[in-house]
């Protein structure tokens, strides 16, 4: 591994750490006003603690990955070392495509103000 490369990869985790919590101070309450998670009515008792959990945090990580990978795709480029730019595209474009999947059961749940969002079958068909 070169230094470049180690470099990189640290550079890559430390943003995404970073952008990940100061992301989540700012979406987090705002979630929480817009987008509590409906609760399973028919659940246990003890459920019900969980009313008022936004619903949707997941957006943190996925923006916060997104742009960090694409920092290391403009980095990659600019010395010219595009060697792992397909895997890192690939990958990308495989992570938003699943992250969508949530996204989509997310918004399903509030729409319904339910807690049934898309079914198993859905999912798996996405």
């Amino acid at each position: 591994m070169t230094d470049i490369s180690l470099f990189l990869y640290t550079f890559i985790f430390l943003f995404t750490l970073a952008v990940t919590v100061l992301l989540g101070r700012i979406i987090i309450p705002f979630l929480k006003k817009r987008a509590e998670q409906p609760i399973y009515t028919e659940g246990p008792s003890w459920h019900a603690s969980k009313a008022g959990t936004p619903t949707m945090g997941g957006l943190t990580f996925v923006i916060s990955i997104t742009v960090a990978l694409l920092l290391a795709l403009i980095y990659g480029h600019l010395f010219d070392d595009t060697s792992g730019a397909y895997p890192i595209l690939i990958c990308l474009v495989y992570s938003l495509l699943n992250a969508s999947i949530g996204f989509i059961d997310d918004l399903t749940k509030l729409k319904r103000k339910k807690n049934a969002g898309l079914t198993p079958r859905q999912k798996l068909v996405l």
